[in-house]
């Protein structure tokens, strides 16, 4: 994206990469900015929260658990589960309504 998409012909970008995970990379005076280890730009890896289990161990969770496709697949499908049919069923609607009037 710096060299020959939306940040071409700038000296300070970044950009964030979403898929299975969450990524990304950032530019300063044009130089790629990485960190101390190298992840600088890993912004997935950013905690969000954390959570104390019954047993009193902890769970973090990062920015990647929450808004990768694996985590908002994980966290819609836990949702639907709580959900009954018709409201799934007016979902459905909602989201094929919207799509049509894009068209």
């Amino acid at each position: 994206e710096y060299i020959a998409g939306a940040g071409r012909g700038t000296n300070n970008f970044i950009a964030i990469t979403l898929g299975t995970g969450v990524g990304g990379g950032i530019i300063i005076d044009g130089h790629i900015l990485s960190g101390v280890k190298g992840g600088a730009g890993e912004i997935g890896e950013i905690l969000v929260d954390c959570e104390v289990q019954e047993d009193g161990t902890e769970v973090a969770r990062n920015l990647e658990y929450y808004a990768s496709a694996t985590g908002i697949k994980r966290l819609s499908k836990r949702e639907l589960i709580k959900t009954t049919e018709k409201t799934v069923l007016n979902i459905f609607y909602i989201v094929d309504y919207s799509i049509l009037k894009l068209h």
